[in-house]
């Protein structure tokens, strides 16, 4: 496996590359990617100041098409020239201007007479009228025949406002004034056309905003700041830069009133290392040519196929090889494993052949002795009492003689694991003959002389387990079919057989056969299968 170490080599220093430059990259990164976001925003703001132009024109059109009403150009002339009843002109004044207002969707529309007094309201303070604006500097130069826009602070709100003047019989008569509260809607429309929050500043305050941030209450900061042209600032709550602000006034009358337009955006260097990794990738690899892209993705992808190649090389079919010998091997269609292994396998095949030559010699030695494990002859006798239906008296003689019982310890090199269970017999002394044998399950502590005899039997079954397998008489396929089902059994109830093999397991078995055989003279014994205490065990019967 020499190719496919060296490719895992390599991708480990290239991840080791990446995670260097990962962690190294962050600091520069934060540093260009604010500034490029800083970038984005002053031309966001400088967006949001025009269209704030563009509509101020619009408002100024508006109040031009007021002021040529020949309703209100009749009405300002007629309270300029002189006395007369301003309530009525008031009245009329009036209703000209709601007409107005909510045609064009004005907030304030209010009309003065040529010194700058006011004849009527619309929207805000209706009630009030007879009060001079001529001080107002959009008011002073509509009077003098100009069209202006301005700033107004109304109430504690910022307006934008447009005026234009009133000319009747060739001299000016008056002033048209129509405004546009600049609340939290225009800000929502802004913010919708430079893809940014915008915020509106009066008085160290904000009145109005697209979003509830909490960065607001820092704007008044950034307006106060003086910078030659706009510029980004990193701001957030304890200075954590969670956000870039760029503030410009607004203009004119605003300028007295501290009045400024904000726009505010997602600082992307706060977004911690990952987030700046994966914007300066966004940045970086929008810009890469499609051929460049072809070529990273056809390497990583020729990098994965050829892992892949040297894994299924080095690894899968050896591995595929070793588990098809393995079932060979344990079938007895071979005795051991083939010599096309390399590196690691190879190693593995060679220890695997050794351990099986060996054991081969072995078998090939019938009248060498083997030495008897005393962990694996120790078990513990027990003898079954059937509860028979007629229970008969016999003096000084028991009814039954004792069932041998021949437990293991877990299988080892030279054990099987399994339990013999002799089916409990009358005694002869009891009866005179030979009885019948039945099963049972029933067991009692056996006598110090039976247990000896157990352990005897058992020490001489394990020293002929390795003997050659006589296959030439019929009772070898009935074992073998035996050995087959103890197997299965096994495998069922979750229990271990590797040391369970054909050869010992039919040593084994006849061992025991020939031992009750010449035990209880009968003629054949039937071997089954079953379920003792959750093991597999075997259960071995005399049939007369």
């Amino acid at each position: 496996m020499f190719w496919s170490k060296v490719w895992l080599l390599l991708v480990i220093v290239a991840g080791a590359a990446a995670a260097a430059v990962a962690l190294a990259l962050p600091g520069p990164l934060t540093l260009e990617l604010e500034q490029e976001a800083g970038g984005r925003l002053v031309r966001a703001q400088a967006a949001a100041s025009l269209i704030l132009k563009v509509s101020a024109r619009q408002w100024i059109d508006s109040a031009a098409q007021a002021s040529v009403d020949a309703v209100l150009r009749e009405s300002l002339d007629q309270a300029s020239r002189g006395p007369a009843d301003l309530t009525l002109v008031h009245r009329t004044v009036q209703e000209r201007l709601k007409s107005f207002g909510d045609k064009i969707k004005a907030d304030l529309v209010l009309a003065t007479d040529a010194k700058g007094r006011v004849i009527a309201r619309w929207g805000l303070d209706e009630a009030v009228y007879k009060d001079s604006v001529e001080g107002y500097p959009v008011v002073a130069d509509a009077l003098r025949g100009l069209r202006a826009d301005d700033i107004w602070s109304l109430e504690g709100k910022l307006y934008r406002v447009a005026a234009s003047p009133v000319i009747a019989r060739e001299r000016y008569a008056g002033v048209i004034v129509v405004g546009q509260e600049m609340g939290d809607s225009l800000a929502a429309s802004i913010k919708q056309a430079v893809d940014a929050d915008v915020a509106l500043v009066l008085r160290g305050r904000v009145v109005a905003s697209s979003a509830q941030l909490p960065v607001l209450s820092q704007l008044p900061l950034v307006v106060d700041e003086k910078h030659d042209r706009p510029t980004a600032v990193a701001i957030g709550p304890n200075n954590d830069r969670t956000f870039l602000a760029v503030s410009a006034p607004l203009g004119g009358d605003g300028n007295g009133l501290k009045a400024a337009l904000a726009v505010l955006a997602p600082n992307p260097a706060a977004a911690g290392s990952r987030g700046v990794l994966v914007r300066a990738a966004a940045i970086r690899f929008s810009s890469l040519p499609t051929e460049i892209w072809a070529m990273v993705g056809g390497g990583a992808l020729l990098t994965l196929l050829l892992g892949f190649g040297l894994l299924r090389l080095e690894v899968g079919r050896p591995l595929e090889r070793f588990e098809t010998e393995a079932m060979s091997v344990s079938r007895g269609e071979v005795q051991r494993f083939g010599d096309a292994y390399r590196g690691v396998w190879g190693n593995i095949v060679r220890s695997m052949n050794n351990a099986l030559d060996r054991l081969s010699a072995r078998a090939a030695r019938p009248g060498e002795k083997v030495r008897v494990d005393e962990r694996v002859v120790a078990a513990v006798g027990r003898e079954e009492t059937p509860k028979p239906t007629k229970p008969a008296k016999v003096d000084a003689a028991p009814l039954y003689e004792p069932t041998t019982v021949a437990k293991r310890p877990p299988p080892g090199p030279d054990s099987i694991d399994t339990a013999f269970v002799l089916a409990p017999i009358p005694s002869p002394s009891a009866t005179g003959k030979r009885p019948a044998y039945q099963d049972d399950e029933q067991t009692r502590t056996s006598s110090t002389a039976e247990m000896q005899r157990m352990l005897a039997a058992d020490a001489e079954v394990a020293a002929t387990a390795t003997a050659p397998v006589p296959v030439d008489d019929g009772l070898q396929g009935e074992l073998e079919a035996v050995y087959e089902e103890f197997l299965e059994m096994k495998q069922r109830l979750g229990e271990p057989t590797e040391g369970v093999t054909l050869e010992k397991f039919v040593a084994k078995l006849r061992a025991n056969r020939d031992q009750l055989l010449g035990r209880f003279g009968c003629k054949a014994v039937k071997f089954q299968v079953y379920v003792k205490d959750g093991k597999a065990a075997l259960k071995a019967t005399p049939v007369e």
